[in-house]
C-alpha cells in the first residue's frame, strides 16, 4: 500500500469512526459547552494565598467600624444600598407593613399592591398589621396572597430554542417563593440535537411596594440537569414589576451565583399587556455561564391570580 493509499484509508476510517460516535461527541454546541464548564475540576486558578495575609480578618485596628464612620464609608454604604433604597423611595414605601393584592392589575384605581396608610393615633389593627380603615376597604376583594405563574416559548432565531415554566408566590407579609424551570434545545450539525434543563428556586422578600409596583430580592439555588449528571449552585436574585400605565406591565430580573464549578449570570426583561387576569408579554433572557452565553427572545403568558 502506497503512502497516498494509507492516507486515504486513515481518512476513511476516521470518518466512519466519527459517524459512529453518539451525537454529543460528534458535534458539540453551546449546550455541550455549558455542560462542560459547570464540571471543570481544574484547580489551576485556585490560590491558597499567603497564610500570613490576614488583613481582611484582622480586627486589631477595627477597620470595619472605621469604614462606616468616615465620609467614604457612609458614601460606600449608600452606594451599596442604592438598589434597595431607590425603589423604596420611588414607590413611597417608608415602613415594613404588609399589603393586600387586588383581583387583577389595574383593578379600579388601586394598581395591584394595596398598601395600607399609617393608621390614626389609637386606631386598632388586626394580626396582619393593617388598620381597620384599610381592612374595611380591602376585605371584599383584597387577597392575602398572590400567585403569578407564567409559561413562555423562546428562540435565538438560530439554533437554540427554549421552553420555560415559572412562578412567583407572594404573601402579604412580604415573603415569597420565586421558581423557574427552562428546557433549552439546540440543533447540531448532522440533524443532531442536544438538550439541558436550567432553573432556580429562591426565597424572596418584597423590600419595596406601592400601588403600581414592587421590588424583591432573595437567595436560593441554581440547578442544571442533562444526560450526564445534575449540578447545583448558590443564587442571589433581584427583580421587580411595574404597572406604569394601563394596560402595560414592565418586569425585570437579575440572578447571579454559581452552577457547579461555573459562575452564572442571568438577566431577564419583559414588556406585556394586561388582559383581565392575564398578561401577554414579549421578553428576552440572557445567560452567561463562565464564557458561554445563551440568549432567547420569548413570547409568554402570565397569570395574575
Amino acid at each position: 500500500m502506497t503512502a497516498v493509499q494509507r492516507r486515504w484509508a486513515a481518512g476513511f476510517l476516521g470518518l466512519v469512526f466519527a459517524c459512529a460516535l453518539p451525537a454529543p461527541l460528534a458535534a458539540q454546541g453551546k449546550l455541550d459547552k455549558v455542560s462542560k464548564t459547570t464540571r471543570d475540576d481544574s484547580d489551576d486558578d485556585h490560590d491558597d494565598g499567603d497564610p500570613d495575609d490576614t488583613f481582611l480578618f484582622d480586627d486589631d485596628e477595627g477597620w470595619t467600624g472605621s469604614l462606616l464612620e468616615d465620609d467614604f464609608g457612609r458614601t460606600f454604604a449608600q452606594v451599596v444600598l442604592f438598589p434597595f433604597s431607590l425603589p423604596r423611595e420611588i414607590l413611597g414605601d417608608h415602613g415594613n407593613r404588609g399589603c393586600r393584592f387586588a383581583r387583577k392589575p389595574y383593578d379600579g384605581e388601586r394598581g395591584f399592591w394595596i398598601t395600607p396608610e399609617e393608621p390614626p393615633a389609637g386606631e386598632a389593627e388586626d394580626d396582619s398589621g393593617l388598620p381597620e380603615s384599610v381592612l374595611r376597604i380591602v376585605e371584599p376583594e383584597g387577597r392575602r396572597a398572590s400567585l403569578r405563574p407564567r409559561v413562555e416559548f423562546g428562540s435565538d432565531f438560530d439554533d437554540l430554542e427554549r421552553f420555560a415554566l415559572a412562578g412567583l408566590f407572594e404573601h402579604e407579609n412580604r415573603f415569597g417563593i420565586d421558581a423557574l424551570w427552562s428546557r433549552w434545545r439546540e440543533e447540531l450539525p448532522g440533524s443532531n440535537t442536544d438538550e439541558l434543563d436550567l432553573g432556580d428556586v429562591n426565597l424572596v422578600y418584597r423590600f419595596a411596594q406601592g400601588a403600581h409596583g414592587s421590588a424583591r430580592a432573595g437567595m436560593g439555588l441554581n440547578f442544571l440537569d442533562d444526560d450526564i449528571d445534575e449540578e447545583l449552585g448558590f443564587n442571589v436574585t433581584y427583580g421587580g414589576d411595574i404597572l406604569p400605565v394601563e394596560p402595560l406591565v414592565l418586569s425585570g430580573e437579575l440572578d447571579f451565583g454559581t452552577l457547579g464549578d461555573a459562575t452564572l449570570l442571568h438577566l431577564r426583561g419583559s414588556a406585556g399587556v394586561v388582559l383581565d387576569h392575564f398578561e401577554l408579554y414579549a421578553g428576552v433572557d440572557y445567560y452567561e455561564i463562565d464564557e458561554v452565553d445563551l440568549r432567547a427572545f420569548s413570547l409568554g403568558l402570565r397569570g395574575w391570580l
